[in-house]
């Protein structure tokens, strides 16, 4: 190599112009050209592809993961885990994502300035998207939640400040590593509209798009320890089981309640963001080697895609009054169920429970139906090629369903053979979670069979199905109400609880219970992107 370089280098006033040569290795060309810069810079880049980077970011990957599960499960079950040890391996997660991020940045501008990329306004090079506008929209409102949440506990340490069993300065600097890393990756993988340039240093960037991807996952473990430890705390006071107060009633009179009684709402925005985020991530690193320098558009394809954009909007909302309408009851009917499930609570615990899950029942009797009819409607629609948006949304759609599955089979098993629980409520538990578990498995089917459908030229003005499409868009909103507000505790089964015992019915529940409440919410994002594409 240094030979080469050699034949290279001449006076600085030399004119000569050095020949083009091309290199081979094994019959293939590791680069071309005829400056030293092109040829170190091609060489590293031939370096960078070399497949023991790829092999060795993924086992890094998963020994972080590993380790992400073990240390909070470990520090729930014994005491004897430095506090300092298992908070600086969340705050290294952090900071080496943001290192990241920050690199990339770098080097992008450095190429940009390098090669002028948008030296004509002709050329535009625009960052790759990953999943639709609606998930981009959803994942920066779970992100805001994240935030929210994090913030809480910025301020949280300034309320236990004087206590000295509280004023942990790790308190401090880790809501504050999170928080930014969530601000990061928002701005990165959602808003974005620049040309990230990771080709130019793929074993960095294999590296550090698996580290995210990691630590978005070591996240939504950490979470889902801290929520189950949370119910579990509650149910302790609740139901007289042992003497406990919960910590931050005793340290803090504001924040502290504040954080305990909103984290039963923002616990679920992290685990959606972190869930969107991880996909996203591995998308990325999956198509790192076969990612384009960016896309060329001229002065007029901007124009024409500015004039298709208006004529959507334009026509959009046509053939939609009927799903509107039964939607907005289907909302209105979710909310006064979930109203009347926190009012009867207090006073009969059963009519609670049997009145909401008389109410889900209907709407998957409702949706399945739907389903069915809306499959029988497109049966005969022309085959296209999936865009690379839907082939990201329908991979977050089968994993999240994962958890609806879960989550309905441990009911179905407790409502089989719990000995304690009465006949009536075993049957109507059994018959809802079934009919559950059919309307996912439809539901799903359809959302990856319509999304590689379009409607026929001879059908487009009276478009069948499109009400029916977006009424499922909508009850799957009233869907995922319920689960979050009612079903995504643990004490809404009581019996179960019983069943299974206290901590093993709460990490049953607070494992599946997110995927199944993130199923309902990336169903409405799939459903729309049909609503949309499919009639267009």
């Amino acid at each position: 190599m240094e030979s080469i370089l050699r034949f290279f280098r001449r006076p600085q006033n030399s004119k000569m112009k050095p020949p083009k040569i091309t290199i081979t290795c094994d019959d293939e060309t590791i680069c071309e050209g005829s400056t030293e810069q092109k040829l170190l810079a091609d060489y590293n880049r031939y370096e960078d592809d070399n497949p023991l980077n790829l092999y060795l970011s993924i086992l890094y990957c998963k020994l972080v993961v590993i380790l992400g599960i073990a240390l909070p499960i470990t520090q729930l079950l014994t005491n004897e885990v430095p506090n300092a040890f298992y908070q600086s391996f969340y705050i290294y997660l952090y900071a080496i994502s943001i290192l990241f991020v920050c690199f990339v940045y770098v080097i992008s501008f450095h190429q940009a300035e390098e090669y002028n990329i948008q030296e004509s306004r002709h050329i535009k090079r625009r960052a790759t998207s990953f999943g639709s506008f609606y998930l981009r929209i959803g994942a920066i409102s779970f992100g805001i939640g994240s935030m929210v949440y994090s913030g809480l506990e910025f301020g949280f340490y300034f309320e236990l400040y004087d206590q000295s069993s509280c004023g942990d300065i790790f308190e401090l600097i880790k809501p504050i590593c999170r928080m930014s890393l969530y601000v990061v990756q928002i701005q990165v993988l959602f808003l974005n509209k620049r040309y990230l340039d990771m080709e130019s240093s793929k074993a960095t960037s294999r590296f550090g798009l698996m580290h995210m991807l990691a630590t978005n996952i070591c996240e939504w473990v950490y979470v889902l320890v801290e929520e189950t430890k949370h119910d579990i705390h509650n149910l302790a006071n609740e139901m007289h089981l042992k003497e406990h107060d919960n910590s931050t009633s005793q340290c803090t009179t504001i924040i502290g309640p504040l954080l305990h009684d909103s984290s039963v709402f923002l616990f679920p925005c992290i685990i959606e963001y972190t869930l969107i985020c991880a996909v996203i991530l591995y998308e990325m690193w999956k198509t790192l080697n076969s990612t384009e320098k960016g896309e060329k558009e001229d002065d007029s394809s901007i124009c024409r895609m500015a004039i298709e954009h208006k004529q959507f909007l334009e026509n959009n909302c046509s053939r939609a009054s009927f799903g509107i309408f039964f939607g907005v009851l289907t909302i209105v009917g979710t909310i006064i169920s979930v109203i009347m499930y926190f009012v009867l609570y207090e006073v009969n615990y059963n009519v609670a429970k049997e009145e909401v899950t008389v109410w889900e029942f209907c709407l998957y009797i409702i949706t399945s139906a739907v389903v069915i009819l809306i499959m029988i409607v497109i049966r005969k629609f022309r085959y296209v090629k999936q865009n690379e948006s839907m082939v990201v949304d329908c991979k977050i759609l089968i994993l999240a369903q994962i958890g609806a599955y879960l989550y309905g089979f441990f009911n179905i098993l407790a409502a089989c053979f719990n000995p304690n629980d009465d006949t009536t409520s075993r049957v109507e538990c059994l018959i809802d979670e079934i009919c559950g578990l059919l309307q996912t498995s439809l539901q799903t089917l359809l959302i990856l069979s319509a999304c590689k459908k379009r409607c026929p030229e001879k059908g487009k003005n009276r478009k069948p199905g499109r009400d029916s499409v977006l009424f499922l868009l909508v009850a799957n909103i009233a869907m995922w109400i319920i689960n979050t507000f009612v079903k995504g505790r643990a004490y809404f089964n009581k019996s179960h609880m019983d069943f299974y015992g206290v901590w093993a019915w709460n990490t049953m529940t607070h494992t599946a219970m997110p995927l199944a409440i993130f199923y309902r919410f990336h169903s409405t994002v799939c459903l729309y992107e049909i609503w949309k594409e499919t009639y267009c």
